[in-house]
């Protein structure tokens, strides 16, 4: 409000020195237009930047609210303010990014705690009657039941070591390397596991990208076994890489059931295993998303509810 009061003064202080020279002397407008100009866009520029300045400090207000936990989680967008508002734009996509690793990592927290209660449960029951009753017959089978549980539970640890240190992109190691000897090398390694399911769609041998190639082939494994775990067995999975104008998308598509409407970001979680009995601890597809972030890429999957999907990481070029 102050400044618009000052923009309208200014204005109107310059109409009225011009309209007093051209009547006290109207020869002496024409020389006295340069000095005139030159005041006049003096002020517009310190007006401009009376009003970025206050701009600035309500943004500054905001962003202390926010820090302290008060106020909404975004900034407001300054209106006609360019540089202000381009800040505000900035600052809230570092905010939206924030909270989403947040989210992630309460998500991780509370998934891992339920993960490892089970196999703790578990074992403190049996260990627990093995106590209240001891039978040196049962000893053997009791000892048995809690290595195994401590194996899982190492499992998943090791899991979500893996996937901590998958989205920091420090971790990598990145190489140019060929995409068709890349794809060629996880269906060597897949082999046993798919049985002569896998359909390989090689790309030219002239084709690289720059990658860390570990990180990168435990991701492609990663979906080939998911993709065998997940259709019948003789149902034919495809590999293949595709070339866009900034990145590569590498792809393995199935044809089994499909991923249930609706779900299609959550199996990306860790822990998600969906309605599937089959073996694991859901943190397969959830490595695959944060080696694809890493690499400045993403991860998702084209749904065909009841004929299959196809899972891809994208990375860049």
């Amino acid at each position: 409000m102050q400044t618009r009061v000052l923009h309208w003064v200014g204005n109107l202080a310059i109409g009225i020195v011009g309209a007093l020279l051209w009547v006290a002397e109207p020869l002496a407008v024409p020389l006295l237009a340069v000095p005139l100009v030159l005041t006049f866009l003096a002020y517009r520029g310190w007006l401009r930047s009376v009003e970025e300045r206050d701009a600035m400090r309500e943004l500054a207000g905001e962003a202390e609210q926010i820090s302290s936990g008060g106020g909404t989680s975004r900034l407001t967008l300054p209106p006609g303010q360019e540089d202000a508002r381009t800040l505000a734009v900035s600052l809230n996509a570092m905010l939206a990014r924030l909270e989403g690793a947040f989210d992630r990592e309460r998500l991780f927290i509370r998934e891992t705690s339920h993960e490892l209660r089970t196999p703790i449960t578990i074992c403190r029951g049996h260990l627990e009657l093995l106590d209240a009753e001891p039978d040196p017959t049962d000893l053997e089978e009791t000892v048995d039941l809690v290595v195994d549980e401590l194996d899982r539970m190492a499992r998943i640890v090791d899991d979500m070591n893996t996937v901590a240190r998958m989205e920091d992109p420090a971790s990598l190691r990145r190489v140019e390397i060929g995409v068709d000897a890349l794809v060629a090398d996880v269906a060597a390694k897949t082999a046993l596991l798919t049985d002569g399911r896998l359909s390989v769609d090689r790309a030219a041998p002239d084709l690289r990208v720059t990658a860390d190639p570990q990180r990168l082939t435990q991701a492609l494994i990663n979906l080939v076994n998911n993709a065998i775990q997940h259709t019948p067995d003789g149902t034919l999975v495809e590999l293949r890489a595709t070339e866009g104008q900034a990145h590569w998308r590498f792809e393995v598509a199935d044809h089994g059931g499909g991923v249930p409407g609706g779900s299609e970001t959550a199996v990306f979680q860790p822990f998600c295993t969906g309605t599937s009995k089959r073996p694991g601890n859901g943190l397969g597809l959830a490595i695959v998303s944060g080696i694809a972030r890493a690499h400045g890429g993403r991860a998702g999957l084209d749904n065909r509810p009841g004929d299959g999907a196809a899972f891809w990481l994208e990375v860049p070029r």
